[in-house]
């Protein structure tokens, strides 16, 4: 008789405690919760939460990385792509533009000061040709003042006619002045000709508007040449009216090239911009608008000119978000003809333009340490209107000539608009 076994032990799987999720306690399937969407590895660690940042700074698939890499390389497509709904992976346009703005300010208060700009530098030949330049140019300003001299010497009327007197002794005075020049010119070249050859390394401005070692200026545009060019101005309307009075704008002027010339060691750009404000309006400025509370609100801060220029500097950066209402008519009237877009498209297209013109700023202000600017504005120019072009182009799907002339239209005509606009603006909400 066959044994009878006893049917085998069913064995039950081993419990599993069910994962939640801790920010709204639905069950947790994946990685990520279905409700929220907080990710399931969830940490008290410092070290971690480091790694973590760092990790999604330098992760070539972040939001961050994919969004600027798309908007300098590939902006239109950007622009088009958020507008028409493919936004998970990149930064919100409005994100992008005031997080940009932020790194700006940010990088100027803690690492941009006086000594911070690298100044224009010149090999000797560079310096020799444009001092040769100089020689000549004078030399031939001489020549023509020489020649005039003679001509109005020969003139029946001079002795007789006070005015043929004055415009002769006015002659001799530009005869007199072009000699100084002519002899400037050739000292400066003589001084240049006894440089070491080379690269010279010399303090200057970062623009490359003078250039000054051992303290003589090797370009003929520092303080003292422009202060000599404006006496001679000043000599020669007194040798023509007669009128030993200094007048009025050759004064302004002095002051003027004095005051920007000063040592931007020692004076920062905002000192500057007061000392100017003070010297043209001494006690300040004053509006009349149709609104009596509007005007005594604003006239208090326009009366200190120093006090203004400071509170300026220090709430500038706050309106930064207004050169997009600046900008964004101008886009719109840039693009009125096209019936299939929308204010909205305008405002994205305005906000991912703007973050890009700040980011390129910071990378070539980071660049200007090393570089001056007065080799960097050309490439800066060239780079901000070349990539204007791709971004109309492909962002509202047009024609390489239509892009074209919208780009030169909004260079040339809108965008000095929309700067002056901004900046009006700033001033104006300063004041109030």
């Amino acid at each position: 008789m066959a044994e009878i076994s006893a049917p085998p032990t069913q064995i039950s799987p081993p419990t599993r405690e069910v994962a939640t999720c801790q920010n709204c306690g639905r069950m947790l399937v994946g990685e990520f919760c279905h409700g929220c969407g907080q990710t399931s590895s969830v940490h008290r660690s410092f070290l971690k939460e480091i790694a973590d940042i760092f990790r999604n700074i330098v992760n070539l698939d972040s939001r961050t990385f994919r969004t600027v890499l798309n908007l300098f390389f590939r902006p239109g497509k950007l622009t088009r792509d958020f507008v028409y709904g493919k936004r998970v992976g990149f930064l919100p346009p409005f994100t992008l533009f005031v997080a940009s703005v932020f790194f700006l300010f940010t990088y100027y208060s803690l690492v941009v000061g006086p000594t911070y700009f690298a100044a224009k530098q010149y090999t000797k030949q560079e310096l020799i040709t444009d001092a040769q330049d100089d020689v000549r140019e004078a030399q031939e300003t001489l020549s023509l003042s020489r020649q005039k001299l003679e001509r109005l010497n020969q003139t029946p009327a001079v002795g007789q006619k006070p005015s043929a007197t004055r415009e002769v002794l006015r002659a001799k005075s530009d005869v007199a002045t072009d000699g100084i020049r002519v002899a400037q010119a050739q000292q400066r070249l003589a001084r240049i000709q006894a440089l070491p050859d080379g690269k010279i390394t010399a303090t200057g401005d970062p623009l490359g508007i003078s250039y000054i070692y051992n303290g003589e200026d090797l370009l003929g545009n520092g303080t003292q040449d422009i202060l000599f060019e404006i006496d001679a101005i000043a000599a020669g309307i007194t040798a023509e009216t007669g009128n030993a009075k200094e007048p009025e704008p050759v004064r302004l002027a002095r002051n003027t090239v004095e005051i920007l010339f000063q040592d931007n060691r020692q004076t920062t750009f905002w000192d500057k911009s007061a000392q100017l404000i003070s010297l043209f309006a001494p006690s300040g400025f004053q509006v009349d608008t149709p609104w009596p509370a509007l005007n005594q609100r604003v006239n208090p801060n326009l009366k200190d000119p120093k006090a203004f220029i400071k509170k300026f500097a220090s709430s500038a950066h706050s309106f930064a978000i207004l050169i997009v209402p600046a900008s964004l008519p101008f886009i719109c009237l840039l693009l009125i003809w096209r019936r299939d877009t929308k204010l909205y498209d305008h405002v994205v297209f305005t906000l991912y333009a703007s973050a890009f013109l700040v980011l390129v700023f910071i990378g070539f202000t980071i660049l200007a340490h090393w570089i001056a600017w007065a080799d960097l504005l050309d490439y800066l120019v060239i780079i901000c209107v070349i990539h204007l072009f791709f971004h109309l182009k492909h962002a509202y799907q047009m024609k390489y000539t239509t892009a074209f002339g919208l780009t030169l239209v909004f260079g040339l005509f809108f965008a000095p608009l929309a700067i002056f606009l901004f900046f009006s603006s700033v001033v104006f909400l300063t004041a109030i």
